[in-house]
């Protein structure tokens, strides 16, 4: 049984953690209207709980405010007999850290190319949070405190977005935690945030630094049996170089990432805008092309890591890649190309079929467009009596309960898991072109219709083997205008 929540459709689970369950969703509205959503429902346990209610409601009231394609954006938020409900774009693909943790089972690393694409996007995304400001114009100074791989969401888009600002800080938030401050995940954190110490924008460049340190090298910078382990590493220890793990990482590369791990956060970069500035020239100056969204978007459906949702309609489910194409011999239909050329392509009914998936996209009926320009019509008609006057033959009328049909059919891939939910999109590497299928019709055109195709098209003599001779041609008719060109 599907769950509503007003104009919400809870479709699947996604994701649950100690505060909220994230689900599929599916929003419905006037018209047949429908976008897949992600919603993240509260705890029951945690309702009634006023610290983490105010907890929830700023997390949504802040997210909202955050509006960049590299942040996954929230929707709405609602509250009913669920509870309250946070709804965010739903981003169809994986995080990071189920990314990480796949390559590292197949002993690889990511590359690097699609590793400094993937923290340009991160840090611009961060940026614009940081950058925030409220009505009036004053700055929020928003600390996202939980920059991890776990917290971002790279699509099959080629996308990466950061999600979750459970618990970010800013100083417009209602809520405060007990406890202290220390929120987050401490193999992630900075040195001063494991302190409790105030907070700026620079912990979440050193967390993002942590971040990008793990993308490059495939392993884990402080590694422990417990919290109080991973804080001694954290305060004591000597931080490995990149290069020094992994000898192929570019020395301009590593020293940009050694910078964003500084201990004294004064030390570090200011902003994650110069962080991103930095990244882009080291990969510059070491030779690395930094990869297109395109090319990210194609090696994350590559991993194969991300399930699509089993709930879906058939009608929300995307595409593959890489459709088959079966044809229906049976069946021509006429498309008019836009342009200042006239052209008139005969191709065939094809239907669309997802491998897997049980979905066809089958082409909408459509009535040819009346040709615009008068004096073609005239020159088609005048054609005709032509063909008719000299022995040609009559093609037979379609059936009055045929309809030409759409013949072209355009099929693109487009998937998107989220631990919280899509998106804005660049088409996807492996998008299939439109498809066509030309093949002979079974059943000709109506004496209107081919008037009119030969309107549009360079004519040609049709072959007709009868049986029977062909009579001589009469001359033409002195009143009847014979066309050269069309």
């Amino acid at each position: 049984m599907t769950l509503r929540a007003g104009r919400y459709e809870l479709l699947d689970t996604i994701a649950s953690g100690g505060m909220a369950t994230v689900h599929l969703g599916r929003a419905v509205g006037a018209g047949g209207f429908e976008r897949l959503v992600a919603i993240k429902t509260m705890h029951p346990h945690l309702s009634n709980e006023p610290e983490f209610v105010s907890m929830f409601l700023d997390e949504a009231r802040l997210a909202a405010r955050i509006r960049h394609p590299n942040v996954v954006g929230t929707i709405d938020i609602q509250q009913d007999e669920l509870g309250l409900l946070l709804v965010m774009e739903y981003i169809e693909g994986p995080s990071m850290g189920q990314v990480v943790k796949s390559l590292g089972k197949q002993k690889k690393t990511l590359p690097q190319d699609i590793a400094v694409r993937i923290m340009l996007d991160v840090l611009a995304g961060l940026h614009a949070a940081h950058e925030l400001c409220g009505p009036a114009g004053e700055p929020l100074n928003v600390v996202h405190r939980d920059v991890s791989p776990q917290n971002i969401l790279v699509g099959v888009d080629g996308i990466a977005r950061i999600m979750d600002f459970g618990v970010a800080r800013a100083e417009a938030r209602i809520a405060t935690t007990r406890g202290g401050d220390a929120k987050g995940k401490v193999s992630y954190m900075a040195p001063e945030q494991a302190r409790m110490a105030d907070l700026d924008r620079r912990a979440d460049v050193f967390a993002a630094g942590i971040v990008f340190w793990e993308f490059l090298t495939g392993r884990r910078l402080f590694r422990g049996d417990n919290d109080l382990a991973i804080m001694n590493q954290l305060f004591n220890s000597d931080y490995k170089r990149p290069r020094d793990v992994v000898e192929s990482i570019p020395q301009e590369l590593s020293d940009v990432v050694m910078r964003a791990l500084a201990r004294e956060r004064d030390e570090r970069f200011p902003t994650t805008a110069a962080f991103a500035d930095a990244v882009d020239s080291a990969a510059r100056a070491a030779g690395v092309v930094v990869a297109t969204p395109r090319a990210v978007g194609a090696f994350v459906r590559e991993l194969q890591i991300h399930k699509a949702p089993t709930d879906l309609p058939s009608g929300l489910r995307s595409l593959p890649a890489a459709p088959s194409i079966q044809s229906s011999p049976n069946v021509a239909a006429a498309s008019t190309s836009s342009g200042n050329t006239p052209a008139t392509k005969v191709v065939q009914e094809s239907t669309v079929t997802a491998s897997g998936s049980g979905f066809a996209a089958t082409p909408p009926t459509s009535q040819r467009p009346a040709p615009t320009n008068r004096k073609l019509l005239y020159a088609g008609a005048a054609a005709t009596l032509v063909l008719s006057a000299i022995g040609g033959f009559v093609v037979a009328a379609m059936s009055s309960n045929d309809k030409p049909s759409a013949p072209v059919v355009s099929a693109s891939a487009e998937t998107r898991e989220p631990a919280a939910t899509s998106a804005s999109a660049q088409p996807p590497h492996d998008a299939a072109p439109v498809a066509s299928a030309a093949a002979a019709p079974s059943a000709a055109p109506s004496a209107a219709t081919s008037a009119a195709q030969t309107a549009t098209s360079t004519p040609r003599t049709p072959t007709v083997k009868t049986g029977i001779t062909k009579p001589p041609s009469p001359a033409p008719s002195p009143k009847t205008f014979i066309p050269k060109e069309l």
